[in-house]
């Protein structure tokens, strides 16, 4: 999947098929960049029957990106087109409520309703186990993510030396345009020594994230129960490209799998 070059802070992608099409959209939905996305965005007669709209990377969402939504809408319905919120990042749930429109509130409540993450004795482990990894790779940041069983969706649980828009734009992840999102589909670590020329994040949006931390390389580690099951992931960051050397590695993945028999025993 590939993104569009900037536009004010903000990137869209989209995905045409027969039956529907895919509009993602990343960054910042302020005025400036809601302006120039209106006029880059296919108009509803380009789209198929379905328009689904994932807004779970947006990192910050002012009321201009209500009035986003609600225009894309609009547009769908005015074209017998109907448009799906299919995910959106609590930066966008938070405006919507506070702009109090009804039929805003109407389009974002389905997408609400399976937004958190309730809290499990998991949690604790993951967030444990990140500390250590911390300490094996002296690396100044990292993140530990679980998985929502019932959408395999990754959310942040556990985090350090991170703010926004980090923190909001992996928010959550169910994609593989990042080295968590690899893992966790594959059920394999991810080791990514110098992120700027990464097959795995080339033409994403989440170049423009990592640049500004900066991060540049990151290791990401499954946590597997005893069936395989996905119980999270942790992820490690080094500031500029770097070395995962073997022992590192190996260390990792005897602490991946201690935090894996640790969550079945808590009753993953």
């Amino acid at each position: 999947m590939f993104w569009s070059e900037p536009a004010h802070h903000a990137r869209f992608s989209i995905t045409m098929s027969t039956e529907r099409t895919l509009i993602r959209i990343a960054g910042e939905l302020d005025r400036p960049s809601v302006a120039a996305l209106i006029h880059r965005l296919p108009g509803p007669e380009e789209c198929a029957a379905q328009v689904v709209l994932d807004l779970s990377r947006v990192t910050f969402c002012g009321l201009a990106g209500v009035d986003l939504l609600l225009e894309l809408y609009y547009r769908a319905m005015d074209a017998s087109r109907q448009l799906v919120l299919q995910a959106a990042n609590s930066s966008v749930l938070r405006t919507v409520r506070l702009s109090r429109d009804p039929m805003a509130a109407q389009i974002v409540r389905a997408c609400a309703a399976g937004h958190r993450l309730n809290h499990h004795p998991d949690h604790a482990v993951l967030v444990g186990a990140l500390a250590l990894a911390l300490r094996i790779t002296e690396t100044p940041r990292g993140n530990t993510q679980a998985c929502d069983n019932g959408s395999g969706t990754l959310r942040i649980v556990g985090q350090r030396g991170f703010a926004r828009p980090f923190l909001s734009f992996f928010e959550s992840v169910s994609d593989r345009e990042s080295a968590c999102g690899v893992a966790a589909q594959d059920r394999s670590p991810v080791y990514v020594e110098e992120i700027s020329n990464s097959p795995l994040f080339a033409g994403t949006a989440a170049v423009d994230v990592l640049d500004e931390v900066p991060v540049g390389a990151v290791a990401s580690l499954p946590v597997l129960g005893p069936a395989n099951n996905l119980v999270g992931v942790i992820s490690l960051h080094h500031s500029g490209p770097s070395h995962w050397p073997h022992e590192q590695r190996r260390m990792l993945a005897s602490l991946a799998r201690s935090a894996g028999r640790l969550c079945s025993r808590s009753g993953a």
